[in-house]
Formats: structure tokens, C-alpha cells, sequence
């Protein structure tokens, strides 16, 4: 049985953040107590202070984008400072960087709810419509 080693094939975005998070000594970005997500603090001051560190721009928007292209999901806090954003995902835990394989950024149609074969039946009713729109004419 091969062990898989950490974070081999996981998205460089992933390294990253989990790298910032568990090289972190600032309260601006923290693993939750459980491990099981973590908290940016002070949104303004992160994107300012701590992207730039580890990405080529320094956008809030644009990192949580990326989140939730991974299946990133805001996790409604009863947190006192309401300008804190707190983000979890299953595979993407404290001191558990072997988990990082696991996370794949989701494509369109994940996206839009549609999987599989039922994209393959959308696509051919789409299709159909618009030939018939083509043949009224």
C-alpha cells in the first residue's frame, strides 16, 4: 500500500491558503479552534496586508471566488465581530495538508447545478429548440 504524500496533487491555490493558515501568527486569518475552518478577521486589512503575500494581487473578492470555486462554503457565525468571514470545506482541515488531494475545483456545470448526463440532455434540448426556432423562420 503507497502512501499518497501531502499535497502532491492538490491546486496551487489550496497549498497557498492552507500554507498561509498554518504559517499564520497574525489575527487577521485563523483556523477555528475545531480545525474545520477558518476565520478572516478583518476582510479590508487581509486583502491589503496578507494576499499579496501569497498571491499576485491583493482582491478579497477575488480570493473568495476562488473559494467558492472549490466548494468553499461562508459559514453563518454567532461571532461578535460581524466583519469577520468564516470559511469551511470538508477536505480542508488543520494540520491536514494530505487532504488537499481530495479538494477539485468545480466546473461550469457544477456550478449551475447541472452534472453528468444531465448536461449531455440539456445541451441536445437546447439544441432542438433552437433548430426549431431556425425552421419557423
Amino acid at each position: 500500500m503507497s502512501k499518497r504524500k501531502p499535497c502532491e496533487e492538490a491546486p496551487l491555490f489550496l497549498k497557498k491558503t492552507f500554507q498561509m493558515l498554518e504559517h499564520s501568527s497574525c489575527e487577521l486569518v485563523h483556523w477555528t479552534s475545531k480545525g474545520d475552518s477558518f476565520v478572516i478577521t478583518d476582510p479590508d486589512a487581509f486583502a491589503e496586508r496578507i494576499i499579496p503575500l501569497y498571491f499576485k494581487h491583493n482582491n478579497f473578492s477575488s480570493f473568495v471566488r476562488q473559494l467558492n470555486f472549490y466548494g468553499f462554503r461562508k459559514v453563518k457565525s454567532d461571532a461578535q465581530d460581524k466583519n469577520a468571514w468564516e470559511f469551511k470545506h470538508e477536505k480542508f482541515v488543520q494540520h491536514r495538508p494530505d487532504l488537499l488531494n481530495d479538494i477539485r475545483r468545480k466546473s461550469y456545470a457544477e456550478g449551475t447545478g447541472v452534472v453528468g448526463g444531465q448536461q449531455s440532455a440539456l445541451l441536445i434540448v437546447l439544441c432542438v429548440v433552437l433548430l426549431r426556432r431556425v425552421e419557423v423562420r
